[in-house]
């Protein structure tokens, strides 16, 4: 494996939970989807959420959770009901009921899991470096309009103990990736499962697939970065469909070129699925800043699919049918532009693809040079896709940039409210202010981190506005926004609009003659 190399194991969509029915009673509501841990499952983790998933909640339903005879929760119904053993489960089988009743209704369902002799007691929530990739897969995941994920406690420690297991057998996996990376062989130290989901499984996750992305020899805080640049694992981040994830980090890059390795486990779930969600495109529409080049190094390799390919390339350019019922897909054209100049480009299709699971229902233009700096570039794609009910055209056409902003001006000075003035500079006749000046200024505060620059967040009046300088997109408070204009400039104290900023964050703000009143 060479620094950089990245990995995927393509997002599993297989119905992984059991039919569940309930034993007793009157149960027309709410329907029982599934119960964690799956039944049966052999856990490696001794302290597993006990959990019920229902399909639709009442509002006067009530359930309890006896394990092993005791009770242990109850409450009012909720569509996840959900309770933390308070400490590790002794090795050997245990049995959880869940009696659900309520207005019209009431039913029980037993289930067996067994705790794996030796297995780990308890997984420690959150190390920073989780939170830090959480924030930033959900930033990217935002910017493509796609609901945040969640840290999960099984699939967290899936992840670690994987990491784990590459760094203590990275001898075993060999250079010439003989196995996968994904893979775990039982004859190896630290097994724990063959497959990513198997565990994920072993460590209390139940859903409906997963997806596992690794990376090798990155520093931390570059992972994620590195597999939104990319194509498949692009994929395995920004589906609709995951819910949850997991992060895991070994090894220090002195002992090996190939550390340390980092790992995310994301869960699916078909319930989170949007049904009919088409069209997700990437790099999102108005994404600013967009990198020039795509280097490879991802396995498998994209540009297999076409001899005489060679790297550097230009930054792929993707379209993705995550829709559940989405069954095939067509592309009829697709083209890159720059200037009405058409953009030479390999075009990625399922029809073309070697791997096919890996690609899934997704398409991807993938420019045989890189990108040209502070141009704006114009994607299309038409074609069709396939479900249940025939065939549906699509036409899709959207523009983004690698030119980061327009330049800046001349200088202007901001008055702020108390006294003083903050320098300021004009940009297209916005007046732009250091964010980090006019949060102290106010009484707020402005956070970043060196090991994700992209990305700051903006605190004020219990307000967090979380931006990039690549973006038109940003969060308030977790919601995703639409800025008018991009921030200017990275690092720790980026320039931003300052009257769109003051009144996304609740500050008073008045423009005249290119000046800001903020306060």
């Amino acid at each position: 494996m060479k620094p950089g190399a990245i990995a995927l194991a393509a997002v599993a969509l297989a119905a992984a939970a059991l039919a569940l029915t309930p034993r007793t009673g009157h149960y027309k509501a709410p329907q029982l989807a599934f119960v964690t841990p799956q039944p049966n499952a052999k856990l490696m983790l001794a302290r597993v959420p006990i959990s019920l998933h229902l399909r639709e909640a009442q509002p006067h339903g009530e359930y309890a959770i006896l394990l092993d005879g005791h009770l242990a929760a109850a409450g009012g119904i909720t569509p996840v009901v959900r309770f933390l053993p308070p400490s590790p489960l002794a090795p050997g089988t245990h049995r959880a009921t869940a009696y659900v009743f309520g207005p019209g209704f009431a039913w029980d369902y037993a289930w067996r899991f067994s705790v794996n002799r030796g297995a780990q007691k308890s997984v420690r929530l959150w190390a920073a470096s989780s939170r830090a990739a959480l924030a930033d897969v959900n930033a990217y995941r935002a910017l493509g309009g796609e609901r945040p994920m969640r840290l999960d406690l099984s699939l967290e420690g899936a992840a670690r103990a994987h990491s784990r297991f590459f760094y203590r057998n990275l001898a075993r996996y060999g250079s010439d990736l003989t196995v996968s990376v994904h893979q775990e062989q039982p004859s190896w130290p630290g097994y724990v499962g063959r497959s990513p989901y198997s565990r994920d499984v072993a460590f209390g996750f139940n859903g409906d697939g997963d997806s596992e992305v690794m990376a090798f020899g990155v520093p931390i805080g570059e992972g994620v970065k590195l597999w939104i640049d990319s194509i498949y694992h692009r994929f395995g981040l920004l589906d609709p469909g995951l819910v949850d994830m997991g992060y895991g980090i070994s090894g220090r890059p002195s002992e090996s070129r190939d550390l340390p390795v980092t790992t995310i486990d994301a869960g699916y779930l078909a319930s989170a699925e949007v049904p009919d969600k088409t069209g997700v495109l990437w790099p999102a529409r108005g994404l600013v800043g967009i990198p020039l080049a795509f280097e490879g190094g991802e396995i498998p390799d994209p540009l297999q699919n076409f001899p005489g390919a060679s790297y550097p390339a230009g930054y792929p350019v993707t379209i993705s049918f995550f829709g559940q019922r989405v069954e095939a897909l067509r592309i009829a054209s697709a083209a890159l532009t720059a200037g009405g100049a058409r953009v030479p480009a390999y075009l990625l299709t399922p029809r073309n693809e070697r791997n096919k699971a890996e690609l899934g229902m997704n398409a991807a233009l993938i420019p045989s040079s890189p990108l040209k700096a502070n141009q704006v570039y114009e994607a299309s794609f038409r074609g069709s896709y396939q479900d249940p009910a025939g065939w549906h055209s699509f036409s899709y056409t959207w523009s983004f940039s690698t030119a980061p902003v327009p330049a800046l001006s001349r200088a202007v000075f901001v008055p702020v409210a108390g006294g003083g003035k903050l320098p300021g500079r004009v940009a297209a006749g916005i007046a732009y202010v250091r964010a980090g000046s006019m949060l102290s200024a106010a009484g707020g505060t402005l956070a970043w981190s060196a090991q994700n620059p992209d990305f700051a967040t903006a605190i004020y009046g219990g307000k967090r506005l979380r931006f990039s300088r690549r973006s038109f997109y940003a969060t308030l408070d977790g919601r995703p926004v639409r800025l008018a204009h991009v921030p200017l400039g990275g690092g720790p104290n980026p320039r931003v609009p300052a009257q769109e900023f003051a009144r996304l964050l609740g500050l008073r703000a008045d423009v005249a003659a290119g000046a800001a009143h903020a306060g």
